[in-house]
């Protein structure tokens, strides 16, 4: 280590340590990201789920409104 070749290795060393450790931290923020991503995604289906159910529901309450005033109508 004392020599000039040490030293250079040392110092490419702790260089190539450095940009380890940059990728490192940028693909974890990217999966960090992908996460959030994926999250706010799912909220965002089960809210177009819990709103496609209500539909459905008051679909089908207009459709016995319809059936009973076709009823009485006949009557």
């Amino acid at each position: 280590m004392g020599t000039n070749t040490g030293t250079a290795i040392s110092i490419l060393t702790l260089i190539g340590m450095g940009f380890g450790a940059g990728v490192y931290y940028q693909n974890l923020e990217k999966n960090v990201e992908i996460i959030e991503i994926k999250k706010n995604n799912f909220i965002e289906l089960k809210n177009l789920v819990r709103e496609i159910d209500n539909l459905k529901i008051e679909n089908k309450e207009l459709i016995l409104k319809i059936a009973d005033y076709e009823q009485e109508k006949s009557e």
